[in-house]
């Protein structure tokens, strides 16, 4: 800062005098590698300034090269002879079309012993600063160091490409979204439907068991021979019912020995030896008139609840059920 106001103060104050041809100091910009350059466009300028050991120069000043904007690159100083020589690159950009000369560059320095004030003249510099638009362009605008021709179509390109990429992505996971919304709403419903079904299969087990155990409260009553018959009739159905529910098979008009095979390869032996000893017993008293007792009615009818009871304990609810409504 005290070097900057003792060489303002030197020119204002007319303090020594400016001489164009002291050999002390140098000042040199040009162009490189051309002077012709394109609106908007970098293009580099070279810097040169030399002085000897008894001289101090003004710092080095963006404003001595207006109107082009400069962005300094890199600075190298050699120190020979008892001279300094500084090289300064710079990155310049120039926004007016037409011929631009650069003819005020000067470098003044302080005179160390005397304080006066030396300055040296550089070359004018000519430069030619040309649109990048063509005769034919559409007079579109054109931004500064912004991309143009090739280059922007290029950049719409891949804009709408990438637009397209977004929007199938986006699809893709709305139908993939939509996929897995409808499998949790199918296995909900299959659920909810297997749980209904276990209820009304429960319910209509329920409902043959305890037809079973009002025929055994019938059991114990005096039964002639047409209302005995007609009670172990009853009893058979039911039974025949509840296990048809349970198995998931009807049988309907079915005999003894019909169910006794379905039971077996259902897998269930248990079972059968009860069954057989229940229908054999209720076909006697139907078929033969056989007597029966109280007791007779009452051990039967607690075989075929234990029958239907051990069979729901093995086996669960099935598909095609048949209702509790179609006893025969």
């Amino acid at each position: 800062m005290t070097s900057v106001l003792t060489w303002v103060l030197a020119v204002v104050l007319g303090v020594g005098h400016a001489r164009n041809d002291d050999a002390r100091l140098a000042y040199a910009v040009r162009g490189a590698p051309t002077v012709a350059v394109e609106v908007g466009e970098p293009f580099e300028l070279v810097v040169t300034r030399s002085w000897s050991g008894d001289l101090e120069p003004e710092p080095f000043s963006e404003r001595r090269l207006a109107p082009l904007r400069v962005v300094e690159v890199d600075v190298r100083r050699d120190l020979s002879g008892g001279r300094t020589v500084e090289t300064r690159r710079l990155r310049a950009h120039a926004f007016d079309v037409g011929t631009l000369v650069l003819d005020d560059l000067v470098l003044v320095a302080r005179d160390v012993a005397t304080g006066g004030a030396v300055e040296a003249r550089a070359e004018p510099l000519e430069l030619t600063v040309r649109s990048s638009l063509t005769a034919v362009d559409d007079g579109a605008l054109e931004v500064p160091l912004a991309p143009r021709g090739p280059a922007r179509r290029s950049m719409v390109w891949t804009a709408l490409a990438l637009l397209c990429v977004l929007f199938v992505s986006i699809a893709g996971l709305a139908r993939v979204r939509t996929r897995l919304v409808a499998r949790r709403q199918d296995r909900d419903a299959r659920t909810e439907r297997a749980a209904r079904r276990a209820a009304e299969h429960a319910a209509a087990v329920a409902a043959l068991v305890g037809r079973l155990e009002r025929l055994g409260e019938r059991a114990a009553q005096d039964l002639d021979p047409s209302a005995a018959a007609q009670w172990n009739g009853e009893l058979w159905s039911t039974a025949r019912e509840a296990l048809g529910l349970v198995c998931g098979v009807s049988f309907a008009e079915s005999t003894v020995d019909e169910v006794a095979s379905a039971l077996e390869r259902h897998g269930a032996p248990d079972v059968v030896r009860e069954l057989v000893g229940v229908g054999r017993a209720v076909d006697r008293v139907r078929f033969a008139r056989a007597s029966d007792g109280p007791r007779e009615r009452a051990s039967r009818v607690e075989r075929a609840r234990a029958a239907v009871q051990l069979l729901e304990r093995s086996t669960g609810p099935t598909e095609h059920a048949p209702t509790a409504g179609g006893a025969a």
